[in-house]
């Protein structure tokens, strides 16, 4: 490093340093192809998303999905146009109150100032998606206009930010008259320019969408996007991503799905809410059980354990305990099976089921036979190099 350049050394702000660095928190500015991504509406599909717009609307969505299990949430209303979006949560809300050591309102230090949680306490047992303390605070650096309205029974409070976090307006706080109906509301408008953008992109779009897609098919609350009630159908759900059901399987914290794929594996898995792109541990926890359960079908076959798995789909959700990711972006669960917090084991009838599915067996005899076939003409036609021959005894008084 010359002089002079050392002589350049910035400091930057937290803020002005999510902007440099996105990718450091939530995944690039542009443009970035997912390949084979499930669309439950079409099936899959290789889709240009951009990670940190996305992200956006995903951190609003979890931090709303989280409240059904930690503030009673039974309802989430979603609203997206071309220019951001809207994510509406009843049940209980962040306290309007101030903070004593921060000196200020508890929701804004949660939407206004980075590293600010109440996900940090590890010795507190959470089934929720929220750890590092960034969440919306991405949402709020990459807007142009960033707000939030909470609702308490005896209370409101609502705040705006613009230009990427670093101006906000002073907290509003008002008294209701008589009871209100708790509730959270984040506006977003998108500061697109900085991403290139005149519009949120159709692919970018299409996975906004299907987050809410995903979040109601994954939860018991009622889910709406743009005024219209999504369904949580888990048949329907699935009908693009497995050719046929084999075996469904849930408990209070388990929600496993396993049907007979394209002849490409697949999974559709999330983690507290949390797609994760990549699965993780909580999908190879599943697929080696289901695995191990059809290696006497996989022997009879005389078939390879990658061509049992590759003719199967499996859709997980689970809620874990104090989860752990691959990065910011949270596309691959990291959590030790040891630390899950609960467990699924495959029932016994996964088997018997897999090995009266009509399509699954008819796919993998297909494989069976393939490679016998292959086997065979491997000799067909050709000299073998070597014939072994039985050692020969003289006849005794032969030719007499």
């Amino acid at each position: 490093m010359t002089k002079s350049k050392m002589q350049n050394i910035k400091r930057l702000s937290d803020v002005d340093h999510v902007l440099l660095r996105p990718d450091t928190y939530g995944g690039s500015l542009h443009p970035v192809e997912w390949e084979n991504t499930y669309v439950s509406t079409s099936g899959g599909h290789n889709l240009e998303v951009i990670p940190m717009m996305y992200k956006m609307f995903d951190e609003c969505l979890v931090n709303a999905r989280d409240n059904i299990s930690r503030g009673k949430t039974t309802q989430i209303d979603v609203n997206i146009d071309l220019n951001g979006f809207k994510v509406y949560n009843n049940g209980k809300t962040i306290p309007i109150t101030k903070n004593k050591e921060e000196k200020m309102w508890n929701p804004t230090l949660a939407f206004g100032y980075l590293r600010t949680s109440n996900n940090y306490d590890d010795s507190e047992e959470r089934l929720t998606g929220g750890r590092n303390g960034y969440g919306a605070k991405l949402t709020n650096i990459f807007s142009k206009q960033f707000s939030v309205k909470i609702n308490t029974k005896k209370k409101t409070f609502s705040q705006q930010w613009q230009n990427n976090m670093k101006i906000k307006s002073s907290a509003k706080i008002d008294k209701i008259s008589g009871d209100g109906e708790p509730g959270t509301l984040v506006k977003c408008e998108i500061d697109l320019p900085r991403f290139n953008c005149t519009e949120i992109p159709h692919d970018t779009m299409e996975m906004m969408k299907q987050r809410v897609r995903d979040v109601a098919v994954c939860s018991k609350a009622q889910i709406t996007l743009n005024g219209e009630t999504i369904g949580s159908n888990i048949d329907d759900y699935l009908s693009h991503l497995c050719e046929d059901i084999i075996f469904r399987q849930e408990n209070k914290r388990w929600k496993v799905v396993v049907g007979v794929s394209n002849g490409e594996f697949t999974q559709q898995s999330f983690v507290n809410g949390i797609w994760t792109r990549k699965g993780g541990t909580h999908v190879d926890y599943i697929r080696k059980q289901l695995l191990k359960q059809l290696e006497p079908l996989q022997k009879k076959l005389k078939l390879k354990g990658y061509n049992i798995r590759n003719n199967l789909c499996i859709f997980v959700s689970c809620d874990l305990v104090n989860p752990t990711f691959d990065s910011q972006m949270k596309e691959s669960c990291t959590l030790p099976v040891k630390k899950f917090g609960s467990e699924l084991k495959i029932q016994k009838a996964f088997a018997n089921a897999a090995r009266t599915n009509q399509l699954f067996i008819r796919k993998l005899e297909a494989l069976s036979s393939k490679k016998e076939d292959k086997l065979l003409s491997k000799n067909d036609g050709r000299k073998l190099s070597n014939v072994n021959v039985l050692k020969l005894t003289d006849a005794r008084k032969a030719g007499t």
